[in-house]
């Protein structure tokens, strides 16, 4: 009856024990509940908790004893791993053993105060040394007991268990912490990622422009040339015409050949002017297509056709063939400067990757619709090189091909402008023959 009791009051301890540490937010304040109460409860001269430090490989310490027992804070004790250290972090010899060792030197820090039995456990955790608890017999020099050693291996596994839930905990947290940081910097980058590519799509707006620029400035180059010289011709004819009149020397004849020459150079005068003003014009569209992000409501079967005629005029791509077939009369609500942008980029890269060495290149447009004419559906091919090694990689920025033209960020904006910007998809395929071939599918009303 005696026993019995004396191990229900050993096991209302030990319950005692577990539940005061179960309230510990950290290993110092577990170090601290645990050796208070193990010196004041359990029977135990001096107590220690030693944590593995691994980066440093030393014992780092927490909380302890001092010479006379009292609790103390020793979170600047950094020890050596001695030899018998090193044995005791074998898992598979020293896991839930105790080490006894009899009349030994004991220490209080670095200084030895005395002889007496030690006592040490190692804390475990999946197979790895954590740390170790140490107690011995300074104070009252009584011999160690089984008694004593059942208790500091229930105490021992008790603030094992609770010691490697509160590092799992803190490394949980770590990982959390870091997670949010990583997320948190995902975020910004995306961020950054998302103005960088406006940016390049905005500058490639500016890009096409400039090549606009000076394709209407190449095709005015002539007319205005034809006009001016024109019109100097006719000023000098002119003032040849009147001073003959003054000095009364005008005859029929000059009559008759001031009349065609004047009207000679009127026509061609006329005629170059109404090319630069149909040049103007084309640009002007396309100016405005590449600019103005409304959405408008077009006739697909006359608006894409005359979007492609425009680009044909200031490509200087005369030389090549552009067959352009509708079949579907469905009016769309499109942002034409998006799909100005899409056809330009399509069109430079069959000029710049598709054509060299070509004399003469065609590129296709079919424009059909879905059954349901929900979707605008393009097919765009041309019989150039194709690009049968690289198709894995063609909407990759920067990914370069053989021409080395440009920045290879061709196919990349044509990629964000259709399935970003437009909420299409776009589908890229080599033809049989050489060629690429691009299926583009947008919705006719994106609303």
């Amino acid at each position: 009856m005696f026993g019995f009791k004396k191990n229900n009051d050993k096991i209302t301890k030990f319950y005692e024990l577990t539940t005061q540490l179960s309230y510990a937010g950290d290993i110092s304040q577990l170090s601290y509940l645990a050796i208070d109460y193990a010196l004041n409860n359990l029977g135990f001269d001096r107590l220690g908790v030693l944590l593995y430090d691994k980066q440093n490989d030393k014992l780092k310490g927490t909380w302890g004893t001092d010479r006379d027992g009292v609790l103390r804070n020793e979170e600047d004790l950094s020890i050596e791993i001695s030899y018998d250290h090193r044995i005791q972090m074998d898992a598979d010899k020293y896991k839930g053993i105790i080490d006894v060792q009899e009349d030994r030197k004991l220490y209080d820090g670095t200084e030895c105060v005395g002889k007496g039995w030690h006592a040490s456990i190692v804390i475990f955790h999946k197979n790895e040394c954590q740390g170790w608890i140490f107690s011995d017999n300074l104070i009252s020099q009584k011999p160690i007991t089984d008694e004593l050693l059942e208790t500091l291996k229930l105490f021992g596994a008790i603030v094992s268990q609770l010691l490697v839930r509160i590092q799992s905990q803190k490394q949980f947290s770590e990982i959390n912490l870091d997670l949010e940081n990583q997320n948190s910097f995902l975020e910004k980058t995306m961020e950054k990622l998302s103005y960088a590519q406006d940016q390049i799509i905005e500058s490639e707006k500016l890009s096409a422009l400039g090549r606009l620029v000076q394709g209407i400035s190449e095709e005015l180059a002539d007319p205005l040339t034809d006009s001016l010289n024109a019109t100097t011709e006719f000023k000098t004819i002119v003032d040849s015409f009147f001073t003959k009149q003054l000095e009364g020397n005008l005859s029929d004849s000059d009559m008759r050949d001031f009349h065609q020459s004047v009207g000679t150079l009127f026509n061609k005068i006329n005629k170059n002017q109404s090319k630069a003003s149909r040049l103007l014009g084309q640009f002007q569209t396309i100016a405005s297509n590449q600019t103005d992000d409304s959405i408008r409501e077009v006739e697909i079967d006359t608006v894409i056709p005359d979007l492609i005629d425009n680009i044909k005029q200031v490509n200087k791509a005369l030389q090549h063939e552009f067959i352009v077939v509708s079949e579907t009369e469905v009016k769309a609500k499109l942002q034409i400067s998006l799909l100005t942008q899409v056809f330009n980029q399509l069109v430079t890269n069959s000029l710049q990757h598709g054509f060299p060495g070509l004399d003469t290149g065609i590129i296709k447009i079919l424009i059909t619709t879905d059954r349901n004419n929900k979707r605008l559906i393009i097919q765009y091919s041309d019989n150039g090189k194709g690009d049968s090694t690289n198709l894995e990689n063609l909407y990759d920025p920067f990914s370069q091909t053989q021409s080395k033209k440009g920045l290879g960020l061709g196919t990349f904006i044509i990629y964000n402008l259709i399935v970003q910007r437009m909420n299409g998809f776009i589908e890229a395929t080599n033809q049989e023959g050489g060629g690429l071939h691009y299926k583009i599918t947008i919705p006719i009303d994106p609303t």
